[in-house]
């Protein structure tokens, strides 16, 4: 790579999964962006961009191989007919990048458009782009169709298709596909391995970094979204060959009226699957809104799931969601579930366990809240179903068990906690659980007969049942606000104390405030809210954001944390300037046109700002799951735990024997921030061996041969970019400051 004085030459995407960086970005960034640009033109620049305007050209290059660099642009409002199957391969940091450009001015859009460019299948291909053995691809912006027009089944088809089958070193990367609308593919059909995006792998090859994000898919025969891997040698997670996909990311996706399913994820580790909104499924079939299988550790969350019914009603797979078989450790939490058959399907069959369901909420499910697969296998374990809160209206005849004809869907092996069971009218149970395996605690249940240890029978004082409606934003703060309990509910301080139990309920509340409450709510006291806690901030302010970046909220505890810490620079400005010795003598006192207070208040939110940026990238990069200040400290709580349970057990523990809250927010941002860098050393930042020589031969001494040192003058690239790649991850993200938190935050 080419430098100057200032900056390194990065290529136009700066971070994978993120898309391409403009110029519509602070002064700095813009510079570096522009001196990136210039880079690309001395290297070739435009003799790697491809424009397809018209069929002739969309012909040309519908089979082409790709160089590593590649800007494949199809013109907004195109209107394309045929298969696209371009080949070739990408890099870390040299991507091939697929998306529209506007053709009144050659550039490509950043961002997504309305007006994206149509390619349409006709059903007369079985898949309209199809992308096989290639890494570090990012398809955007695209609208495929693919349907003669009739509602017969016309084939396996599918709208996106990427498959690996003979790839070198068994690993794909960087894939990743975004801001994409699929529609009207096939017929009214059904089927597992057809549809609108799916993914697969043959062999022994696995995908790593997998990010679907931001498509709609609507309309389509089959499954909406999926991955599979098609050799069975390698999907099963009890088997010695068992290869998971990793980072598999599928995140704000529309997925209206399919076949089958919306949603499945297959055949990975920690996969996350998060605020899609999944409409209408299995209208041609049967199965669940969005299941996993053959997972480890795989997380459901922020999801919306509704309208999955159909007649008659019998015992088919027709919910929200689904803990499928040959899972270990799957989590479903924070998701929104109605007008449904049912909320959640609890596989019994293969290998099954350590399922936890929490702080989900329920609405007027027809049939019930629950519903057990496979009534002839007893294989599943450790099912956790706790502070959940269902909600039936009158005239539904739901159950609390769904048991639909012909089978008999006996729970197992289940726990059930702190959950509530709220019915208009009457409720009933279904059918009864299995009494040696399940067990029932802490819960309330109203209109309904109810069954285990410290239960509480009433209305649970919802603000509005019922209320919850459609489509709604899974990112509002005060979303299903509804389905909170009122100050004098019985739910209240009724509840059994759980451990990792998450950190924080439906709405991001900590857990507990005085004794657990029942539900998805944790009730916040007016002793909790009003009253100072040991920061001096009340619970009420240190709740509330003090900025939002990017719709990521920056937390008012990490900032008040942060006033603390910077106090000291503050005072010795001060003092510097007016000699005074403290706070109390600088009143109405400036330095460079700030107060004391300000200029406090200004270099916190900054450390805040910038923390939270580095989180960010973290995030995207799949090294962390949670960029919020809780989801460190909840870090730290399970840290802290592990450090108990080994000392107990005379194991060593290097370091402090448990973390205070400062001391592993800058324990946890030093190791993020070196696992970032690592990172960015393979992808972004990479120096080619030419540029590692020649940086080399540069140094004063030659001691040290080369490939003893390459890697530490590959580090101190990364170590001096890394600060301008932070500051333009901030740059270019939205900021919103929540100004009465800010202004309220003491400061001495």
């Amino acid at each position: 790579m080419m430098t100057n004085s200032r900056f390194t030459c990065l290529p136009p995407v700066l971070s994978r999964g993120r898309g391409r960086r403009t110029l519509c970005l602070g002064k700095a960034v813009a510079a570096a962006v522009l001196v990136a640009f210039s880079c690309l033109a001395a290297e070739g620049g435009e003799d790697n961009v491809y424009r397809i305007a018209t069929q002739e050209d969309f012909d040309t290059y519908r089979e082409k191989t790709f160089p590593p660099g590649a800007q494949i642009l199809f013109a907004k409002g195109g209107l394309f007919q045929g298969q696209f199957a371009p080949s070739g391969s990408g890099t870390g940091d040299e991507p091939i990048v697929v998306t529209a450009y506007d053709p009144e001015t050659g550039e490509a859009v950043d961002g997504p458009v309305d007006d994206k460019p149509l390619i349409q299948g006709r059903g007369e291909v079985d898949t309209v782009f199809f992308l096989r053995n290639a890494e570090y691809w990012e398809i955007n912006n695209l609208e495929i169709t693919n349907t003669d027009g009739t509602t017969d089944d016309q084939g396996d088809l599918m709208g996106i298709y990427v498959l690996a089958d003979d790839f070198p070193g068994g690993d794909v990367r960087g894939v990743t596909i975004r801001h994409c609308h699929v529609h009207d593919v096939n017929g009214e059909v059904g089927g597992k391995e057809r549809g609108g995006i799916h993914v697969h792998a043959d062999g022994p090859i696995r995908y790593t970094g997998l990010l679907i994000e931001h498509n709609v898919v609507r309309d389509v025969g089959g499954v909406g979204i999926a991955n599979q891997q098609l050799d069975t040698t390698y999907r099963q997670i009890y088997s010695e060959d068992y290869l998971p996909w990793r980072e598999l990311r599928i995140r704000n996706n529309r997925i209206d009226s399919t076949g089958r399913n919306n949603l499945i994820f297959r055949i990975s580790e920690d996969p996350v699957v998060e605020h899609n909104t999944l409409v209408r499924s299995s209208r041609f079939s049967t199965g669940h809104s969005v299941f996993n299988f053959n997972t480890t550790d795989a997380v459901m969350q922020y999801n919306e799931a509704y309208g999955n019914t159909g007649d008659p009603v019998e015992d088919n797979d027709r919910g929200g969601f689904d803990a499928d078989w040959n899972s270990r450790g799957t989590v479903i939490q924070y998701n929104y579930s109605h007008d449904n058959h049912w909320f959640v399907g609890i596989m019994r069959r293969g290998i099954n366990e350590d399922i936890t369901i929490r702080y989900n909420i329920s609405q007027n499910e027809r049939v019930g809240a629950y519903f057990y697969g496979f009534p002839g296998d007893t294989d599943v374990r450790d099912v956790r179903v706790y502070n959940n809160t269902h909600y039936f209206r009158a005239g539904l005849d739901a159950s609390v068990f769904a048991n639909p004809e012909p089978h008999t869907r006996t729970p197992i092996h289940t726990q059930f906690w702190n959950n509530i069971y709220s019915f208009e009218d009457e409720g009933a149970w279904g059918i009864e659980p299995d009494p040696d395996t399940t067990e029932f605690s802490h819960n309330l249940f109203h209109n309904v007969e109810p069954r285990g240890a410290d239960y509480v029978v009433g209305d649970p004082l919802l603000v509005d049942p019922g209320s919850g409606g459609t489509d709604i934003s899974m990112s509002d703060p005060d979303r299903l606000s509804g389905y909170q309990v009122q100050p004098d509910s019985p739910a209240i301080g009724a509840g059994m104390e759980i451990e990792d139990h998450g950190g924080e309920d439906f709405w991001g509340n900590p857990l507990y405030d005085g004794a657990p409450d029942i539900g998805a709510h944790e009730w916040q006291s007016p002793a909790s809210r009003n009253n100072p806690d040991a920061t001096g901030m009340t619970a009420d302010a240190a709740a509330d954001p003090v900025a939002w970046l990017d719709g990521e909220p920056v937390s008012a505890a990490e900032f008040q944390r942060e006033l603390r810490a910077q106090r000291w620079k503050a005072a010795h400005a001060f003092h510097q300037e007016h000699g005074a010795p403290g706070p109390g003598r600088w009143e109405g006192k400036r330095v460079n046109g700030e107060t004391a207070p300000e200029m406090l208040r200004r270099l916190a939110l900054e450390a805040v700002l910038h923390r939270q940026a580095e989180r960010l990238l973290a995030l995207e990069m799949g090294i962390i799951d949670s960029a919020s200040f809780r989801g460190v400290m909840r870090r730290r709580d399970t840290e802290n735990r592990l450090r108990s349970a080994k000392l107990e057990q005379g194991e060593p523990v290097y370091g402090p024997e448990r973390f205070c809250e400062q001391t592993y927010a800058d324990y946890f941002a030093d190791r993020t921030a070196q696992a970032v860098k690592a990172r960015l050393a393979e992808t972004e930042l990479a120096l080619s061996k030419e540029e590692l020589r020649r940086r080399y031969d540069r140094m004063a001494s030659g001691a040290w041969p080369f490939e003893a040192v390459r890697g530490a003058i590959q580090m101190a690239h990364v170590d001096d970019a890394y600060p301008e790649v932070v500051r333009a991850r901030l740059e270019e993200a939205e900021v919103r400051l929540n100004e009465d938190t800010l202004q309220n935050a003491p400061v001495w």
